[in-house]
């Protein structure tokens, strides 16, 4: 998207001849060598620019022209995210992985299925894409780790705390700055009403600084 918009692919849906062009150059990709296609439409993933990466800015015509490129190649797979897969699936996520997964016929992986004790309704909700994709006729199929994923998190460098709403506004100042605005309580106190905040999500616990090792 980026190769064939420029500049344009952030911020702009894409035209039916850059569209065309982008499935051209997909199926010269596979041909070369490549596995499928895969794409975000996620708030969490940004350019170098601190800019949404350009594939947010897809539109579904877009996406499903590329999964169309994807059916006709042997062997392939297809893999996408979307702010859904952070927490729950909305029924016009749910529709566009099935759709993705049908048009192509090829099954769809998507990460991460996050499981969470104090979130029993969210892992029922998850799976359904997969039987929604087999009544239309794709797969959908969840990725998930089974083990605790070593991070670190950081009041210096860019980091999951970015995540946090609001808290791009203190972390992403100048260090001088931002050390003044972290020693204020009233800071202090607005962050950690944020991070508690239901728009955080599965956020929180990036907080939850008791349980840091």
């Amino acid at each position: 998207r980026r190769y064939v918009m420029g500049a344009e692919s952030v911020g702009n849906e894409a035209t039916p001849a850059q569209i065309r062009e982008m499935a051209d150059l997909l199926a010269e990709c596979i041909d070369a060598g490549g596995m499928g296609f895969s794409t975000t439409l996620s708030r969490t993933h940004s350019d170098g620019d601190g800019q949404p990466v350009a594939s947010r800015w897809a539109s579904n015509e877009e996406i499903l022209a590329m999964c169309d490129v994807v059916g006709a190649k042997p062997g392939t797979t297809l893999e996408a995210m979307t702010d859904g897969c952070l927490d729950k699936f909305s029924d016009e996520e749910i529709e566009l992985f099935s759709d993705m997964s049908a048009r192509a016929k090829r099954p769809l992986n998507w990460n991460v299925l996050t499981i969470d004790s104090r979130e029993p309704t969210r892992i029922p909700r998850q799976l359904s894409a997969g039987d929604r994709a087999k009544e239309k006729g794709g797969r959908i199929v969840a990725l998930t780790l089974p083990v605790q994923v070593p991070m670190n998190m950081s009041f210096l460098t860019h980091c999951g705390l970015f995540l946090i709403p609001g808290w791009k506004d203190v972390l992403g100042l100048p260090v001088a700055e931002r050390m003044v605005e972290l020693r204020k309580p009233e800071v202090q106190a607005r962050m950690l009403e944020q991070a508690a905040s239901p728009e955080a999500g599965v956020f929180k616990r990036l907080a939850d600084f008791d349980n840091y090792l």
